[in-house]
């Protein structure tokens, strides 16, 4: 395997995410429909931005047509590399800004899924051990969800409080 390979490899694990039920969720709980791009600074650019990515059938694109995106969409070049970093730790795309090899510095792959499954193949994992992966990961998730759902209800409480005063 070449040293690259491996690069990436390492990177892809370091940010292992799952599909379930058409939402993109990261092994932290966060995905990309509960990231309020609003704080971004441009929400309306931001969001154009993410879905043109989302709804683009190329597996990857390199960072200056990236950035030629943003600007069409009116994102400025520092809030563009903010939202580059939001879109990957949602799991909606892959970005390795740190990584050695170059060429993987440049390259934003759009669709996360289909590598994991090319990898997961390449690796030879059958698709039962990937689904029992899938469901002890989303189980996690869902623990963490009701958890958060909860606390969240009690925060409402405590805001609506709040703003009488």
């Amino acid at each position: 395997m070449s040293s690259s390979f491996l690069s990436f490899f390492s990177l892809f694990f370091s940010t292992a995410c799952i599909q379930n039920q058409k939402k993109q969720m990261c092994a932290d709980g966060v995905s990309l429909a509960d990231l309020d791009l609003r704080t971004l600074g441009r929400g309306n650019q931001a969001r154009k931005v993410r879905d043109e990515l989302a709804a683009s059938p190329r597996a990857r694109i390199t960072l200056d047509d990236y950035n030629l995106l943003c600007s069409r969409h009116g994102l400025p070049a520092p809030e563009a590399q903010e939202l580059l970093r939001a879109l990957h730790t949602a799991g909606d795309v892959l970005h390795f800004p740190n990584a050695e090899d170059v060429r993987l510095r440049s390259l934003i792959y759009l669709h996360p899924q289909m590598i994991t499954d090319e990898v997961f193949m390449t690796l030879g994992v059958g698709e039962e051990y990937r689904l029992e992966q899938k469901k002890r990961v989303h189980d996690s998730l869902s623990l963490l969800h009701g958890q958060f759902d909860s606390m969240n209800v009690l925060k409402q409480s405590i805001d609506k409080t709040a703003h009488k005063y």
